[in-house]
């Protein structure tokens, strides 16, 4: 027994064993340094169609990050403390074991989320967050911060054995490490996120890291008896697992077939990734049990972006959804001499087409290139008779190139415009961009029982345009939600508003009609509550969660849950 033990202590005296297996260790750790901010980013993806994004998913992704790194720094650490004589495995092969426990773990957490996901959104926004992000990252993350201190503690030992003085290799181990999650941030912005779906990206990340540990088995000399085999294959189990999954993810996903889901069969025809958010292009049949032709006639085609419906057309091209005609209504009918229109926000492309129609010029800002190619590919946009910009619309209007008659402003992400186009400096910055005359226009969503939070946009809006128009189509009890249009003017409409009568098919006409019967008075009690929102302090994450919440919650029941993994 006492032989065993020294043969396995003069084993472990020997890692890294030689300059270059030493750069092999260092050359792990900047990958697992890579992999460790790789994760956080692309859980920030993964979570934005279930619980949205705001401030609430990036404490919970940083906290569980910081708390996950913690732990595991102190795991690896209380393991080295054991006396070499007393444990049961050499710290060259639990250093090597860590990335492949993390992949195993991240393959685990691509199996799992899919399938619960949609059931901690639909209860509670930020608790679910919590629980979502633990799910994905805190194991995997666990698992490579381990590996810093049992790499310091191997370098020591070597550094004993030659007598050397000094921090034991740390400070290197901490800057390798960190240079590492640089380069995984760059790489996942500009490479994975660009060209890969999210599911797609975590599995490849999952199958680097079984493959470290594997190249690790096949090379390390400071294994003892039998942990080189116990290492290689769960390495070859966590590559096979990985690459398994990713090779059957569209089966696992069902991103080839068509679901059955509120009475109608749902089939993903494209999916668009890019930095800016997955865009998915959905196509609807009633399940009626019809024939294929009929079943084709009655095809509608969702514009979906990360959780928020950008447009749906029928078959014959027209758009379903009221905001587009809305925003025509308030350009055309508030400024029916109108000549230049600035878009922020293409969504479908629908409403520069037919505003050019009308002969009026377009220039669109918009920040996400698959946007404008699902835009040409399903909706018929043209970008030859539209001026596309593309770039941020908050660096657009601080600079505008000419006075517009209208801006139009239909921007989403996660549950509705930007947090940082809710401000008072960017109303100022869209009322630079506007004739004497001319007229801001947004089109904004939000839950009834919550029209408290909403008024914190219409105080700031009003307190930068000094006459606002409120259109809606009623606060009747039992709605729910509501698409409330504002346009902000900064004199009175010398022209009374006329609704344009050409632009709208049947199925539309009744539901605007209602909407701009009149314009909604505004409710004088509850913009005495609210405050002005600036980019210094705005607490409007913290001010809209229920509204945020019950966002969600109406996304989580209208779209099969399948369709929500990116």
């Amino acid at each position: 027994m006492a032989k065993a033990k020294s043969k396995r202590s003069d084993e472990e005296s020997k890692p890294p064993g030689s300059p270059d297996q030493s750069a092999l260790y260092h050359s792990y750790i900047f990958m697992t340094g890579a992999v460790t901010l790789s994760l956080e980013l692309l859980a920030s993806r993964i979570l934005t169609p279930y619980f949205g994004v705001s401030l609430f998913i990036w404490s919970g992704i940083l906290s569980i990050t910081l708390i996950a790194l913690s732990l595991g720094y102190y795991i690896g650490g209380r393991t080295t403390r054991i006396q070499p004589g007393e444990r049961r495995f050499t710290l060259a092969f639990l250093f090597l074991l860590m990335p492949t426990l993390s992949g195993i773990s991240i393959a685990g957490s691509c199996l799992l989320y899919p399938k619960i996901f949609h059931t901690l959104g639909s209860n509670n926004l930020v608790a679910g967050a919590y629980l979502a992000c633990m799910l994905l990252i805190f194991l995997p993350l666990i698992a490579v911060s381990a590996m810093n201190p049992l790499l310091i503690a191997i370098q020591n030992e070597r550094q004993s054995r030659g007598s050397q003085a000094g921090d034991s290799g740390s400070g290197l181990v901490f800057f390798v490490s960190t240079v590492g999650s640089v380069i995984g941030v760059s790489l996942t912005a500009f490479v994975f996120i660009p060209n890969l779906t999210n599911f797609n990206s975590m599995l490849i990340l999952a199958a680097i890291l079984s493959s470290i540990s594997l190249t690790g088995g096949l090379t390390s000399s400071g294994l003892a008896d039998g942990e080189r085999n116990r290492l290689l294959g769960v390495a070859a189990l966590g590559i096979v697992i990985s690459l398994g999954l990713l090779a059957y993810a569209p089966s696992y996903l069902k991103k080839n077939e068509s679901i059955r889901f509120g009475g109608n069969s749902w089939t993903l025809e494209r999916e668009y990734t890019s930095m800016f958010g997955n865009t998915k292009i959905l196509t609807i049949v009633p399940d009626t049990g019809a024939s294929e032709a009929s079943g084709s006639e009655k095809k509608v085609t969702y514009y979906y972006n990360d959780g928020i419906t950008q447009n749906i057309i029928d078959p014959e091209g027209h758009s379903l959804t009221p905001f587009t005609y809305a925003l025509e209504f308030l350009s055309l009918g508030l400024r029916p001499d109108a000549k230049d229109v600035l878009m922020l926000g293409l969504g479908a492309g629908i409403i520069p087409m037919r505003l050019a129609d009308k002969g009026v010029s377009v220039d669109v800002v918009e920040i996400n290139p698959s946007s404008i190619q699902a835009a040409e590919d399903y909706f018929g946009f043209d970008p030859s008779r539209a001026n596309v910009v593309m770039t941020d619309a908050r660096t657009y209007v601080r600079n505008c190139p000419k006075a517009y008659d209208v801006v139009l402003i239909d921007m989403s992400h996660g549950d509705g415009l930007p947090e940082y186009l809710l401000s008072r400096e960017f109303f100022i910055d869209v009322r630079s961009c506007l004739t004497r005359d001319g007229i801001a226009v947004f089109n904004t969503f939000t839950s009834t029982q919550h029209l408290a939070a909403y008024y914190h946009i219409v105080k700031t809006l009003g307190s930068v345009f000094p006459h606002l128009l409120m259109y809606h189509d009623g606060l009747e009890d039992g709605k729910l939600a509501i698409n409330i249009y504002l346009a902000g003017l900064q004199r009175p409409n010398a022209n009374p508003f006329e609704r344009p009568t050409d632009l709208v098919p049947p199925s539309m006409a009744e539901i605007l009609a209602k909407v701009f019967s009149q314009s909604r008075p505004i409710d004088i009690a509850l913009l005495a509550q609210a405050q002005v929102l600036e980019d210094e302090f705005n607490p409007f994450s913290f001010l809209n969660i229920e509204s945020d919440q019950f966002f969600r919650e109406s996304v989580l029941v209208t779209l099969p849950p399948e369709f929500l993994v990116n």
